[in-house]
């Protein structure tokens, strides 16, 4: 089987309860920059079309529609959704769970960063920053996971000394 050529990563898209909320924490802490924001179904005519299309495209219920904001985070643009239907099931993996996951940013300062989410209203640090040791191919870089108020995992890192380019 032949390999397809990948250029990038074009995004990274997750699902927050709350658009406003959500959108104002990524700007207030790691200096996000919105680009756009739109609602869908926008009207009638986009809600008929909706009820068949978001089901056959995304699994959704028929009834399903969703606010979405997207924004820079640095270089990459992470789409924000809040979704509305009536079977949503607000369960959250953890990261050990089949489809858990986590958003990882280097950040300048892993400690101060940390307490500046830490400070957040139900936003959860883990633990305290770690430093990775000599045997391991990053080694001198620091890390530490914080829980968001809706599931998502963070994981804060400090660029480290050197960097395997391979």
């Amino acid at each position: 089987m032949a390999t397809m050529a990948t250029a990038r990563v074009d995004h990274v898209g997750i699902t927050v309860p709350d658009l406003d909320a959500a959108s104002s924490l990524f700007i207030r802490l790691l200096g996000a920059r919105p680009l756009y924001r739109r609602t869908y179904p926008a009207d009638l005519d986009a809600a008929v079309e909706a009820r068949t299309l978001l089901p056959r495209q995304l699994g959704t219920h028929p009834d399903a529609g969703y606010r979405v904001e997207v924004l820079r985070v640095a270089g990459t643009d992470l789409e924000l959704f809040e979704w509305r239907a009536p079977d949503l099931t607000g369960a959250v993996p953890r990261v050990c769970d089949p489809g858990g996951h986590h958003l990882a940013f280097e950040v300048e300062d892993v400690a101060a960063t940390a307490a500046a989410f830490a400070a957040e209203p139900g936003v959860r640090v883990l633990g305290e920053p770690q430093i990775l040791g000599a045997n391991h191919p990053l080694a001198g870089r620091a890390w530490i996971y914080a829980l968001l108020p809706w599931g998502t995992f963070i994981e804060l890192v400090s660029r480290p000394a050197t960097r395997d380019t391979r």
